[in-house]
């Protein structure tokens, strides 16, 4: 059933020339890492820190609890099922590995979610957020990378993940140290998911070119990412809240300022620091300290920096 209907998608495509193909392929980017951190940062540090925080926390939950998921299922993709589901563009280069939950669904579901949540009396904004969300979740579909259950589990499972993570983090800001507890949890779960990553067997399934389905391989290195993630924000969290407290009272020029320098070092470490990490170091340790890197950089580094520039120019 799940395959009928991206093949009923497909031939809608084909019918109408790939009209919507452009529309769909950019609106999919609003589900991969750099769009929706932007969208966080710029929370984080003109709009509303407290819920930037929690955009940035949400999606990096989801992302790590989508690469336990998926390397525990291990699901193939759509095309490796059926070769007649053929995704247009270069969908299909952005869809590597396995499929089940979608991961797009997922880091939507943290940032934009968290966002429709927290403007839920709002009703336009709260409206624009889950549009978004629905969007993307359709983009998925509509490509012909994911199936409806990759996109809907990806959702139930992000938004019980962000449910939970926000019951924690309201209970860690309740009481002194209790922060310290949650950094712990991250830590050990981290740990405990790169052992697993680790020593966990992989199906080994060769294709009609002899070539594996999935390498396990280079899946595995995006784990680490995910590991290092949670670590770098739920750590960078801590720090901000116990030592740098940066203040939203700023002008406009200096909350753009903010946005544009974090956002310009951030791209920075993802397309030049990331890559060489992981020539030097090796593709598992080069991801786990890459993201740590970047993502502590966003949460943490870059408010105490701007902090004390501010300071200065007063």
């Amino acid at each position: 059933m799940d395959i009928q209907y991206l093949l009923a998608l497909q031939s809608f495509r084909d019918s109408t020339g790939g009209l919507f193909n452009s529309f769909f392929l950019f609106i999919t980017q609003f589900g991969e890492i750099l769009i929706p951190v932007t969208i966080a940062m710029i929370f984080y540090y003109a709009v509303d820190k407290k819920l930037g925080s929690r955009m940035l926390l949400g999606d990096a939950f989801a992302i790590f609890v989508n690469g336990v998921i998926k390397l525990t299922a291990c699901v193939y993709r759509p095309w490796v099922r059926d070769a007649r589901i053929v995704p247009p563009g270069d969908s299909k280069a952005h869809a590597t590995g396995y499929s089940f939950p979608s991961g797009h669904a997922m880091m939507a579901t943290g940032v934009y979610g968290t966002a429709a949540v927290h403007y839920r009396k709002q009703k336009g904004l709260c409206a624009a957020f889950l549009v978004l969300l629905v969007l993307v979740f359709f983009s998925r579909n509509y490509l012909g990378v994911h199936t409806p259950q990759d996109v809907l589990v990806g959702f139930a499972v992000a938004a019980l993940a962000v449910y939970l993570l926000n019951l924690a983090l309201d209970w860690a800001e309740k009481k002194e140290k209790r922060d310290l507890i949650v950094l712990g949890s991250a830590v050990l779960l981290a740990t405990l998911a790169a052992i697993f990553f680790t020593e966990k067997s992989y199906p080994m399934e060769l294709g009609s070119d002899g070539k594996l389905l999935v390498d396990p391989a280079a899946m595995v290195p995006d784990a680490f990412y995910a590991a290092g993630l949670l670590c770098a924000v739920i750590g960078g969290w801590v720090i901000e809240r116990r030592f740098i407290q940066f203040s939203m009272d700023v002008s406009v020029e200096r909350k753009i300022l903010r946005c544009l320098s974090g956002a310009l070092v951030f791209y920075a470490l993802n397309n030049i620091l990331f890559p060489f990490l992981i020539r030097i170091i090796g593709a598992r340790a080069g991801c786990f300290f890459g993201a740590f890197i970047g993502w502590f950089y966003v949460v943490a580094v870059h408010p105490a920096i701007f902090k004390k520039c501010e300071a200065r120019a007063e």
